[in-house]
């Protein structure tokens, strides 16, 4: 799954780039449902992780994610991952609603917030 602020039909380049940055990270052993936003040189990827393990992501998973994100798209500089039911939840509905043609609103000011509550010092 995947957000573009620039497109909302979901088929860009950066849609492609954010589905495959999905896919591979779903591919880990230790993660169940991901969702990635992009933004300029910033991910936010959100995760479902497997055996109902709500919240609870290791440092070491939390950096496996981030060097299979960097692996998968070397323009991704920054990345936050969160395991957050909520924040996976809104990460998901966003990536759904540009998905489907539908216009996102406040899109910059969402993916602050969501970056703001995964990392409460930037």
């Amino acid at each position: 799954m995947n957000i573009n602020q620039d497109n909302r039909m979901g088929t860009s380049n950066t849609s492609i780039r954010a589905n495959d940055i999905a896919r591979r990270v779903t591919n880990l052993n230790e993660v169940d449902r991901c969702s990635v936003l992009l933004s300029g040189n910033t991910a936010i990827v959100g995760i479902n992780m497997k055996n109902n393990q709500k919240g609870q992501i290791t440092t070491d998973l939390k950096q496996k994610i981030e060097r299979t994100v960097k692996n998968a798209d070397n323009s991704i500089k920054n990345v936050s991952v969160t395991a957050n039911p909520d924040l996976y939840t809104r990460i998901s509905n966003m990536a759904n609603n540009v998905g489907t043609g539908n216009p996102v609103s406040g899109f910059a000011n969402e993916f602050k917030e969501i970056l703001r509550r995964i990392n409460p010092t930037r």
